[in-house]
């Protein structure tokens, strides 16, 4: 009887030091932590896989009579990776202005963007812009890609971050 009353003990001991635990855990995640926030957050989020255009010309007889015979194509083409350029305002202050780059070796991830910025609470105005680079050597192949744009007004409360993906 005395080696039941002993298990039972040692079991009893076991989950009081388990709720205790699991108890101190719960107390633990409610302090707070750092100040209450005094503002707001914008967070920019897009993905584009369809910002790569296609320079094809024509090759002159000159050039087709230099390469060997399987490899005599009229058209050459070659597929580049076109940049954009990022512009977030917000009541008519820029807070970013950059260029958005294609990553990997052969640049042929898919543009990604996720930005994050404070806000200072209160309806403002919101302008968000994501276009192309284009230059003279792309012609007019860059003139089908998407460009993204919001301009709208946008009520940011304290502590809450307001997500925008703008679409073409």
């Amino acid at each position: 009887m005395a080696e039941r009353a002993r298990r039972v003990v040692a079991v009893a001991a076991r989950v009081a030091i388990g709720a205790l635990i699991v108890g101190g855990v719960g107390a633990l995640a409610h302090l707070p932590l750092g100040a209450a926030p005094t503002d707001a957050a914008l967070r920019v989020v897009l993905r584009t896989q369809q910002a790569r255009i296609e320079i094809c010309r024509e090759r002159t007889a000159d050039e087709l009579a230099r390469l060997p015979a399987h490899m005599r194509q009229a058209r050459d083409c070659r597929e580049t990776a076109v940049d954009y350029r990022l512009r977030v305002a917000i009541d008519g202050r820029t807070l970013i202005d950059r260029v958005v780059a294609h990553r990997g070796v052969r640049r042929n991830r898919p543009l990604f963007l996720d930005e994050r910025m404070r806000v200072a609470p209160g309806r403002r105005r919101v302008e968000i812009e994501f276009a192309p680079i284009v230059g003279e050597d792309l012609g007019d192949a860059a003139r089908d890609l998407p460009r993204y744009r919001t301009d709208r007004e946008i009520t940011f409360e304290v502590g809450r971050i307001v997500v925008e993906s703008p679409s073409p």
